[in-house]
């Protein structure tokens, strides 16, 4: 199509003018690509979790992406009119815009998809499905729990991070000591924390606090005056289509405490105690 300048633009003018084009077509393609992507998870989601709260709340989200994509979409039509009037662009070929006509007072059918409705449309069914999932307790996280745990439960993790606090008695008597004098650790996703105390409730004790995401992740054996942990391999099962795809599930729940075995061990110990392993911060 052939375009006319009617007049002269500064070399800024020209590079600010088009930043808006850039933002509106990388936010536009963002949008677009997630509403793909959580549309595409929610039949994924409704295959191996079953929870229609799941599957609403993705599909609605989805939509809000889509509808708000084509928003854009729109305003980059019009920010291309603004455009052409700034930089004083006309165009001798360019084709009227046919206007819609009715037919005894009746709109075609076809009027009624203009741009900006279908992105309305999508932006109302996508508030209709969240509000929908809201009410079904996607804001619970006991909600989440109950739909996904069975999931999780099938593949060898527990439903939900599990708590897990112990105590070892390692005080000597006959010396009014301590019988300890070696830690070894062995973590792989995990890092030990060791913390010296004068706590009178962790006196005499070698405490552990720890969440565990499946069965003995982290076991604890005292003996010969040495305290061992080990962190054990994660549950294998066979990974279907499905399993690979959602390759974050059984992930879930774990904040930064989470990956962190906690050790206390009496202040008394500090000097003396030899402790063995990677991944390990003392305090």
């Amino acid at each position: 199509m052939k375009r006319i300048g009617t007049q002269k633009n500064s070399i800024l003018k020209r590079v600010l003018i088009n930043i808006p084009f850039v933002l509106i077509v990388a936010f536009s393609a963002a949008f677009f690509l997630a509403g793909a992507v959580l549309i595409f998870y929610c039949f994924v989601t409704a295959a191996a979790f079953k929870s229609a709260m799941i599957s609403l709340i993705l599909i609605g989200a989805g939509a809000l992406c889509v509808g708000a994509g084509l928003g854009l979409v729109i305003a980059f039509k019009r920010y291309y009119a603004f455009y052409d009037k700034q930089m004083g662009w006309q165009y001798p070929d360019r084709k009227q815009k046919e206007e819609v006509t009715s037919v005894e007072g009746k709109k075609p059918l076809k009027a009624y998809f203009s741009l900006s409705n279908v992105a309305l449309g999508f932006l109302f069914i996508g508030a209709v499905f969240t509000v929908i999932s809201a009410a079904l307790g996607c804001i619970s996280r006991d909600k989440w729990v109950d739909a996904i745990g069975p999931y999780r439960e099938s593949h060898g993790y527990l439903a939900d991070v599990q708590k897990i606090e112990m105590s070892f008695y390692i005080a000597d008597p006959s010396t009014y000591g301590y019988d300890l004098d070696k830690i070894d650790i062995d973590l792989t996703s995990k890092q030990a924390v060791i913390v010296f105390t004068n706590d009178e409730d962790k006196l005499g004790y070698v405490s552990v606090k720890a969440y565990f995401s499946y069965e003995n992740q982290v076991t604890f054996a005292l003996g010969d005056k040495k305290f061992s942990i080990k962190e054990t391999p994660p549950p294998e099962t066979q990974k279907t289509t499905v399993d690979k795809l959602l390759f974050f599930a059984n992930n879930l729940w774990r904040s930064p405490s989470d990956k962190q075995v906690i050790v206390y061990l009496p202040e008394a110990l500090k000097e003396s105690v030899k402790i063995n392993g990677e991944h390990i911060v003392a305090k």
